[in-house]
């Protein structure tokens, strides 16, 4: 199982997002920086990585993923 850390799409009050998230790769969109992660629940978790990142990945990876604060 590949780890890194990426910055998580806002979250809303209702939703938090735990901290990490271990998961399957479902989808990678290169052009928006994004990668999506069903996590063992059925959820999907969209995040942000660097193209550098998102390079390293296919569908279907099992990742974890630390999520870090947005920037300010």
């Amino acid at each position: 199982m590949q780890g890194f850390v990426v910055a998580p799409q806002a979250a809303t009050a209702e939703e938090p997002i735990p901290e990490t998230i271990a998961g399957v790769v479902t989808k990678i969109d290169p052009e928006k920086s994004r990668v999506t992660v069903e996590s063992s629940d059925g959820q999907p978790h969209e995040f942000e990585g660097s193209a550098e990142t998102l390079s390293d990945l296919k569908m279907g990876d099992h990742l974890e993923v630390k999520r870090r604060p947005p920037p300010k």
